[in-house]
């Protein structure tokens, strides 16, 4: 995706994103699920990645909102971690 907010050019690419409509078809809520290869230990908690993490999956959100119309508090953002393996919401 590519997209233009302000002075700000962003782009990037999603790994999942799964979208929830309703009957008639009008998109109610999406999950962007971004796959990450961190690898976990001590000096790098799931924690710690998650937080790493978490202004990329905010932009991503702020594109996908813009990208489907819908508002950003219907966009769950997710993270897998392969090494560990563990799915974290944000």
């Amino acid at each position: 995706f590519s997209y233009v907010e302000g002075d700000q050019f962003t782009n990037g690419i999603f790994d999942r994103v799964v979208i929830h409509s309703d009957e008639s078809g009008a998109i109610t809520r999406a999950e962007n699920v971004d796959f990450k290869t961190d690898r976990i230990h001590s000096g790098n908690t799931i924690e710690q990645a998650t937080e790493h993490h978490r202004p990329q999956l905010e932009t991503y959100r702020n594109a996908l909102a813009k990208i489907v119309g819908i508002d950003v508090a219907a966009i769950e953002l997710k993270l897998l971690f392969t090494d560990v393996p563990q799915l974290v919401q944000l």
